[in-house]
């Protein structure tokens, strides 16, 4: 079974004294290295994670088996909530840290621009004064044609970058959206984290939600929550096959995505958005979108961020990440 690789191990103890690291993280267990001189850890035990960082700990119990050579162990926990807490804490983190310290961009940076060439004008005919770069979109006014994309969001280091974000957005008056709002709308523990319009009331905000997501319960629902937790003025659904195929933890079942996004679009009270996360939109898959009745498609096509090459980076298989770098610049 595929683990998250860790670029830095989680610290755990024992209510008893027994501390140790964590290594690996998979979907149904944690890898265990324990501290020297921490004793035997026995069949069965329950451990305590703390996430100064994240203002929260985290609580496991479970058998523990072997795990390959030296003095590692395997926590298994199975499948459930906390568990699914955790991986998507560390996972937000990491996509922060990873874009923060790496070259995640497509290799050639092609993103067909190049390819343009504008021709100039030396007789304009305009004065430069009546130059107007304002917009109408989604039934509001803009000052410019610029959109800040969602991007991250659920955990405490995601509060500081879309605070900044959405009050920059509130000064130029250009919208921008959070990122996937998964976590709090599975947990109320992580709304207040998502609160932009807190330190800008005034932004246009765009709530986000995955296509993947919607697949698992009744989607017109999930999204009026989405939109209703954050105030949001419209919602976007974020379509990222690439990179939950390649995700350690991702969500892999895309059968029904286009009805859902229908039933979204004929229920919600706000503009429906569906944005792609750095493959691009097809000509086909976008007439059928503009058919359901969305506001807008954000392409997010190749040539910036490869979500795809991230989850590999975050892998601890090989394999997994030689498929992500094959698949860097696809799109």
């Amino acid at each position: 079974m595929e683990a998250i690789k860790l670029s830095k191990s989680i610290p755990w103890r024992t209510s008893c004294g027994v501390t140790g690291t964590i290594t690996e993280i998979f979907p149904d267990r944690l890898r265990l290295e324990l501290a020297a001189g921490s004793g035997d850890l026995g069949d069965k035990i329950e451990i305590i994670i703390d996430l100064p960082e994240h203002q929260q700990s985290f609580e496991f119990a479970g058998l523990v088996t072997k795990a390959g050579d030296g003095d590692y162990r395997d926590l298994v926990v199975g499948s459930n909530q906390q568990l699914f807490d955790l991986m998507g804490q560390v996972r937000k983190v990491q996509h922060i840290e990873i874009c923060d310290t790496r070259d995640v961009e497509a290799s050639d940076r092609f993103t067909g621009f190049s390819e343009l060439y504008l021709m100039p004008e030396a007789v304009p005919e305009f004065n430069f004064a009546d130059i107007d770069t304002r917009v109408s979109a989604f039934g509001s006014h803009f000052n410019a044609p610029i959109l800040i994309t969602g991007m991250t969001g659920g955990v405490e280091r995601g509060v500081e970058i879309n605070d900044r974000l959405a009050k920059a957005a509130a000064h130029h008056k250009i919208p921008m959206g959070v990122g996937s709002q998964r976590v709090a709308l599975d947990n109320a523990a992580y709304r207040r984290i998502f609160d932009v319009k807190r330190s800008a009331p005034g932004v246009f905000l765009i709530g986000n939600i995955g296509g993947a997501q919607l697949l698992e319960g009744d989607p017109a629902d999930l999204c009026r929550r989405a939109v209703e937790m954050v105030g949001a003025d419209a919602i976007a659904i974020h379509l990222n096959v690439l990179q939950e195929c390649l995700q350690v933890e991702g969500d892999r079942n895309f059968s029904g995505i286009l009805a859902a996004i229908g039933q979204v679009v004929a229920a919600v009270n706000v503009p429906v958005v569906v944005k792609e996360v750095g493959s691009g939109v097809s000509p086909a898959t976008a007439a059928k979108l503009w058919e359901l009745g969305v506001s807008a498609i954000d392409v997010g096509g190749k040539g910036g961020t490869s979500w795809g090459y991230i989850e590999g980076l975050r892998s601890a298989s090989k394999d997994t990440m030689d498929l992500a770098d094959l698949f860097r610049d696809w799109g």
